[in-house]
């Protein structure tokens, strides 16, 4: 994958465009985001600051075309059209040197993790008062906040319910969302400032912190164990009752998810190491296609993905059995921001978990809530009921979490993937921790030490 970044001027006036990333294997779900329209298989997304607000809005429809060297972009948003021209502008190529330069993202809190959660929790006391006064936001001007979501599915089953139920709207919030292929790539969006939240799982946030990044979980809203699977050909080499079956195998997934993360811990379940198997990175929309053509052996993400396999195949696909998972592996559903959105805008960070809360209660007391976002993400609401049957819907954080995200951390360090840091680890992932939103509202939902 090839990802730039670069820095223009809009043609009339001097707002900066501030993040653009491009990528020529689909950074967004084809299909995904109506509106977005692909020339020559590449993607745009980006953060504009208006002249007259200074707001950063991201840009849902964008357009672009290569003309000779230069990258003209033409993008609405807002409803209002821009038109940009990168010509004479460097090109910053390769996502890992983008991830790694602070300078397009929100500027960090340079101080020690625990100066810094004291300074964000003091940042939240307004709107915590604020909170306990009512339901609804009191701001006569709605809270215009932008989410992004780690692809489609019923893994963001919360937020999900929060936008279709209303229950942001009763908020005060104006949310725009888009989808993007994983949780890391809308992490990406969040961290350069396109995006106020992401939804993600806790994988591409402990990625991000051994980079020296600081996105942060202002929410833990489901868990589960079951719900990524490994999938191979029912009629292939491997036996899907024998987890050791894959030693030698190609098994696909996404570098830096959940899903590598998954794999790793399914092969310690095998009495296997991580060298057994031939890691493949992959675009989740291209796993089933593979798969059937015999291209890999297996891959692994999520349920759905497996369905789309299945259909693809005419049925010769199995899942490998996860007989005892849960003892190593929990994905966490999270929803990260940073810490300059929770300094600058703490009324709509309380307001979101005030949705989300409402959110969880819906899920929790409403057997058809499946309904409400079955034509969403393309799934029959009994499928939904089915697969979501061993999610953990309930906000909050526990000593669990910790536990897990310095879990991944050491296993993203053991197997080389990430350099350690330079402090104490589980000290950096707890500083990326902010629980005052949820302890405000429900104080037993927070338990951490």
């Amino acid at each position: 994958m090839t990802v730039v970044s670069l820095q223009v001027r809009q043609l009339e006036g001097s707002s900066l465009l501030d993040f653009i990333s491009v990528s020529d294997d689909s950074i967004l779900s084809r299909g995904a985001s109506p509106g977005v329209t692909a020339l020559r298989n590449s993607w745009v997304i980006a953060g504009f600051k208006q002249p007259h607000t200074g707001k950063t809005i991201l840009a849902r429809h964008c357009r672009v075309k290569f003309c000779s060297l230069k990258l003209r972009i033409s993008a609405i948003a807002s409803g209002a059209t821009c038109h940009q021209s990168a010509a004479g502008f460097p090109l910053l190529a390769d996502r890992s040197s983008m991830l790694r330069s602070s300078s397009r993202f929100p500027a960090a809190d340079r101080s020690s993790p625990s100066l810094a959660r004291r300074r964000l929790l003091a940042s939240l006391a307004g709107a915590g008062a604020t909170a306990l006064l009512g339901h609804r936001a009191t701001a006569q001007q709605p809270l215009k906040g932008v989410l992004g979501y780690g692809s489609v599915g019923y893994t963001w089953a919360v937020p999900y319910i929060a936008e279709a139920a209303g229950y942001f709207k009763q908020q005060n919030i104006e949310l725009s969302t888009s989808s993007f292929e994983s949780g890391r790539d809308a992490m990406q969006a969040l961290l350069s400032s396109s995006a106020d939240f992401s939804a993600s799982t806790d994988t591409p946030l402990v990625f991000a912190a051994l980079s020296g990044l600081r996105p942060v979980a202002v929410a833990n809203y489901s868990r589960y164990s079951r719900d990524m699977k490994i999938a191979v050909r029912s009629d292939g080499a491997v036996d899907p009752n024998t987890p050791a079956s894959l030693k030698g195998r190609r098994i696909a997934t996404r570098i830096g998810t959940s899903g590598q993360y998954l794999v790793a811990r399914y092969l310690e379940l095998a009495g296997l190491n991580a060298s057994d198997v031939t890691i493949v990175d992959l675009a989740p929309n291209n796993m089933a296609t593979a798969l059937t053509r015999g291209d890999i052996d297996g891959f692994c993400w999520s349920s759905q993905t497996v369905a789309v396999a299945q259909r693809q195949s005419g049925g010769k696909v199995a899942e490998m059995t996860f007989d005892g998972i849960e003892r190593y592996f929990q994905s966490h559903q999270l929803l990260l921001t940073t810490e300059s959105v929770i300094e600058k805008k703490p009324e709509l960070v309380q307001a979101t978990l005030r949705a989300l809360f409402a959110a969880e209660e819906r899920i929790t007391t409403d057997r058809d809530w499946p309904q409400l976002i079955a034509e969403r993400i393309k799934t029959p609401a009994a499928d939904i009921a089915q697969a979501t049957s061993t999610f953990t819907f309930k906000i909050g954080f526990d000593q669990r979490f910790i536990d897990d995200l310095v879990s991944q951390a050491e296993w993203a360090i053991t197997a080389g993937l990430t350099k350690p840091p330079k402090g104490d680890l589980r000290t950096l992932l707890r500083s990326l921790v902010v629980e005052g939103p949820t302890k405000v509202l429900r104080p037993d939902r927070v338990t951490l030490t």
